[in-house]
């Protein structure tokens, strides 16, 4: 019988050719945090210009507040594509195509015509749907280990490109002479920057081993407790961020404050909140438990809604500081929620594509409602009162949230240190 030669050692390339090396995860976050700040200008820029746009193409204001709460009902009714556009294309060429989609949506709104915008804003709003989604997954995936501090950054990058696009967006206008098309597709310039960077993403993925195909169990997900909570905290912590973003404005102009200095103010909110949302989950790592966080972010938002009751330009500085805080701690965990409660990439795709559709669904609603709320009362202390009042629902429910337990379809015995949004800093939240 003929010896049997042992196997030569396979080389470490052979063995895990699923595990990104160094360099490809630095890309890989770099690239993630490219994409999580571009999905947000595209929409934000129309409020700030939205006088403009409505002088240049004749819009009443009922479309005009269309123009601003269509990108939202996109984000939610777009989300739920997600899953199958990634079984068919896979997480990295998916992240390609959002950012390519992105990049043509705002080029297209600079064609002549109102057809035109709303196409373009269309397309927009479907591309950030998708990569609202698609981002929590990939950061399960290739940052199992670094889960709470990727979010953190992911938050920021969000918060750090919207406030951009809300303060730039109108002296970008006047230093340039482009007008309100030409700013809007501005903004292309950084999503295809974006995508230029994404590229290689794709040809690393292709030396990758294939995953597993998805678990077929979103619709259980409508049943999982879980899965409820981390929902409706989205969505409710979304409702109140574009309900104020839509209306603050108009709420400062009525208060005496000038156009210019009321579109700073919001801006400002963008931009105090960008320290919050990084600071959440690295003090969440020293905490036992989530609570603290929550009821902090819940009541600050609390505070800021009370000063604009009393005295909304005396009390701006105090107002929009407050709401910018609680804003980005409630983002932070939010976002965290959605990537800490799948055990693994799968897991964390679904529940992100239920939280962040079903989410935005219920945050569309929020900017309606309120100048539902204020045109028929006349006023805006109802509207503010409503505010405060889902502020106040959010301290239970993200409580609820906090719990350290994972969705449904989880391994069992899997509870413990990496399913804790604000656990000590041990295991997988380092």
């Amino acid at each position: 019988m003929p010896a049997v030669t042992p196997a030569a050692p396979r080389a470490a390339a052979d063995v895990a050719p699923d595990t990104p090396s160094r360099r490809t995860r630095a890309l890989t976050a770099v690239a993630l945090l490219l994409v999580a700040a571009n999905l947000r200008p595209a929409i934000v820029a129309i409020s700030p210009l939205l006088p403009e746009i409505r002088s240049a193409t004749g819009l009443s204001a009922t479309l005009g507040g269309l123009l601003t709460t269509l990108p939202v009902a996109c984000f939610g009714a777009f989300a739920f594509l997600t899953p199958r556009l990634t079984a068919r294309l896979g997480r990295e060429r998916l992240v390609v195509a959002v950012l390519a989609l992105l990049t043509a949506g705002i080029c297209v709104r600079l064609l002549a015509g109102t057809v035109a915008l709303f196409v373009g804003t269309t397309c927009a709003g479907a591309a950030i749907a998708v990569g609202n989604v698609a981002l929590p997954g990939l950061i399960k995936r290739d940052f199992p280990h670094h889960v709470a501090l990727m979010t953190g950054c992911y938050a920021t990058a969000l918060t750090t490109g919207a406030a951009l696009a809300a303060g730039l967006s109108v002296p970008l206008g006047r230093a340039t002479g482009l007008g309100w098309r030409g700013v809007l597709g501005l903004w292309a310039i950084p999503a295809a920057v974006a995508l230029a960077v994404a590229l290689p993403l794709v040809r690393a993925a292709n030396r990758r081993e294939p995953e597993a195909a998805p678990p077929p169990a979103l619709a259980g997900l409508w049943r999982d407790r879980v899965a409820v909570v981390v929902t409706s905290y989205m969505g409710l912590q979304s409702m109140v961020f574009y309900a104020s973003i839509a209306w603050l404005p108009s709420l400062f102009r009525s208060d005496g404050v000038s156009a210019g200095a009321a579109g700073w103010l919001v801006s400002y909110t963008g931009f105090i909140s960008i320290p919050s949302a990084l600071a959440t989950p690295l003090i969440g790592r020293r905490l036992r438990s989530g609570w603290p966080l929550v009821a902090a972010a819940s009541l600050l938002g609390t505070v800021g809604v009370v000063a604009l009751v009393v005295d909304a330009s005396g009390l701006a500085a105090v107002s929009m500081t407050a709401l910018g805080l609680g804003s980005g701690m409630s983002l932070s965990l939010a976002l965290g929620f959605i990537a800490l409660r799948g055990r693994d990439a799968h897991r964390v795709s679904q529940l992100s594509t239920l939280a962040q559709g079903g989410g935005y669904v219920l945050a569309a609603v929020g900017p309606l409602a309120v100048g539902a709320l204020h045109q028929a009362t006349g006023g805006w202390d109802a509207p503010l009162v409503v505010l405060a009042a889902l502020l106040a629902i959010e301290i239970p429910v993200g409580v609820a949230a906090a719990r350290d337990r994972f969705v449904s379809g989880s391994p069992p015995g899997t509870r413990g240190t990496e399913g804790r949004v604000h656990a000590r800093p041990t295991g997988t939240l380092r």
